[in-house]
């Protein structure tokens, strides 16, 4: 297909807030060159919005388009990433190599939040089942990019379309293009048929986002002393504590000390009860964890409590990966017998370091690997286990570790 020079009116290219970032800012510029200046079509670039329970989120850009409504994560790391569904790889043009989630999993939670919200919101209140489904995408928008990612790594992962009259480079012509896959209207890669979105309900979908109030909101981007920033990790409630958390980055406005805020989040008009529960979960783990001393043991630093939630600040190690993001690394087949039972030896030692706080119960932290007093006990035991046994034909699994 051709390309759509016209740049996007500004009536139907709403910018929130200006991105800090300039890669940011020039893959938002190419969008906007060359998606179609007409109805139903509309991007809002650049927000935040906090959902029901109290989470926030930002968005690089939402688009309201011929066939429906997509949330847009952009990425513009330049190198090459690999990886699956789980787990990307990146590698660095100068060598250096990073383990990351795939950002499609997050955009996936921030799409379906933001359809909760629509679904509330003034105008689709008493017609909820018309709130088109919104979906999510990962734009890769570095224009040298190379890509390993298998099928489903790059499910809903696009990088730049083609110039015109031009094919797309063979490095990423595995994830196609981000304008075809919001402009067509023919059957996606799965054979499954696009529909076009009704222009009353594209309609309806504007004057939502209006509705809920979709804006920068820099009050809420600051605790205490510290300016909030990037969303590292997102951890559903669990079923034992009923309690959830975001962990942003953040720095200190003054000082520049950069930290990892663990916020426990809550809805604007939370009860007394709810706010009680959140501070008891929060003041348990600092109270606990505050007094280990071991290497092994990630312990917060400082809490407080704001409008959103109670807070725990902890160190941030940027270089910091996560046990999980160890065992998913290339590197992790090549590790020895040795070196295996080395590093279940040492996570022992710091599981039964840990267990000497009366009345803890040690356990790990989705996603972030880290140890801590709440939540998911089994998954930890889990991992170590299979990490263990990979090794299984080549020692005795009767020998005692010590």
């Amino acid at each position: 297909m051709g390309l759509f020079v016209v740049v996007m009116d500004a009536k139907r290219w709403t910018v929130v807030s200006d991105s800090p970032h300039d890669h940011e800012r020039e893959a938002l510029a190419w969008l906007r060159s060359r998606l179609p200046d007409r109805e139903p079509f509309h991007v809002w670039a650049n927000f935040e919005f906090t959902t029901h329970d109290g989470r926030l989120y930002e968005v690089d850009a939402l688009a309201v388009t011929d066939n429906g409504v997509h949330l847009i994560e952009i990425k513009s790391h330049p190198g090459r990433i690999d990886g699956d569904a789980g787990t990307w790889q990146w590698t660095t043009p100068e060598g250096k190599f990073r383990q990351m989630d795939n950002p499609r999993v997050l955009a996936n939670r921030k799409a379906k939040a933001l359809k909760s919200l629509l679904e509330s919101s003034k105008t689709f209140r008493t017609a909820r089942n018309e709130v088109p489904y919104v979906a999510e995408a990962v734009f890769l928008s570095d224009p040298a990019l190379r890509t390993g990612l298998n099928p489903n790594g790059r499910w809903l992962v696009f990088g730049r379309d083609a110039d015109t009259g031009c094919d797309l480079p063979p490095e990423r012509a595995a994830l196609g293009g981000i304008v075809a896959h919001l402009t067509s209207l023919t059957p996606d890669d799965s054979g499954r048929p696009r529909r076009r979105l009704d222009r009353a309900v594209a309609a309806k979908v504007v004057k939502a986002m209006n509705d809920i109030g979709v804006r920068p909101q820099t009050s809420r981007r600051e605790i205490g002393d510290y300016l909030v920033g990037e969303l590292l990790d997102d951890v559903g409630a669990d079923t034992l504590a009923g309690v959830a958390y975001q962990d942003f980055l953040a720095t200190h406005r003054s000082l520049g000390l950069v930290r990892r805020l663990r916020l426990y989040p809550l809805e604007r008009n939370a009860t007394a009860e709810q706010r009680q529960t959140a501070a008891r979960a929060a003041q348990r783990e600092f109270k606990l964890l505050r007094g280990l001393d071991h290497r092994g043991v990630v312990r917060p630093v400082d809490y407080t409590e704001h409008e959103r939630g109670p807070v725990l600040f902890f160190d941030y190690d940027p270089a910091e990966v996560s046990l999980a993001a160890v065992l998913a690394a290339p590197t992790a087949a090549a590790l020895t017998v040795e070196q295996r039972l080395g590093m279940v030896r040492q996570i022992a030692e710091t599981l039964h370091y840990a267990q000497l706080v009366p009345h803890a119960r040690v356990v790990t932290l989705e996603r972030t690997g880290h140890l801590g007093s709440v939540t998911r006990p089994d998954a930890f035991a889990d991992l170590v286990v299979s990490f263990a046994q990979q090794s299984r034909p080549s020692f005795d699994s009767r020998r005692r570790l010590g």
